[in-house]
């Protein structure tokens, strides 16, 4: 295992150690994600029934670990929240992750939240400010400062 995935194996490890118990025993995986993918995103999270794999972008590389937490955080949120559907809700919501932009909008902002509320807002708000989103999704998700507005309202920032 590269150097890389191993520290972020162990970041994802201590996060749900930490701040994540409910995916405790769950089979979640971290590698680097490839060139391409590495352009359009910072982490993506693809999750199946039994086995969740998070794929890491290489320019996170360079990033400090508040906001490898953040964005990570950010990413067992999707876990989170995938793992509290049955397997029809698991189905559905993926169907309409990639569907309804709504419908992507609303989880993306839950797993900002998720994030915030699990004390990781100022690595995710740094992140943020580093790395704007551009292209059709790019309002999908919360910006820098609503993100550390939403921590300074619920008292984690």
């Amino acid at each position: 295992m590269d150097k890389y995935v191993e520290k972020y194996q162990k970041i994802v490890n201590d996060l749900i150690k930490k701040s994540f118990p409910e995916l405790k025993g769950k089979r979640i995986y971290v590698s680097e994600a490839s060139s391409k993918v590495s352009e359009k995103c910072s982490a993506v999270n693809y999750y199946f029934i039994w086995v969740s794999f998070i794929k890491v972008s290489q320019k996170l590389r360079k990033y400090s670990d508040s906001e490898l937490k953040g964005i990570l955080a950010h990413e067992l949120g999707h876990g989170l929240r995938f793992e509290n559907c049955n397997f029809i809700g698991k189905l559905w919501k993926g169907f309409r992750y990639m569907t309804s932009r709504k419908a992507r909008t609303i989880e993306e902002n839950a797993c900002d939240k998720i994030s915030v509320e699990r004390g990781y807002g100022r690595g995710l708000s740094s992140v943020k400010v580093k790395r704007r989103k551009k292209g059709k999704y790019a309002k999908c998700y919360m910006s820098a400062e609503e993100v550390r507005d939403y921590a300074k309202e619920i008292g984690k920032w």
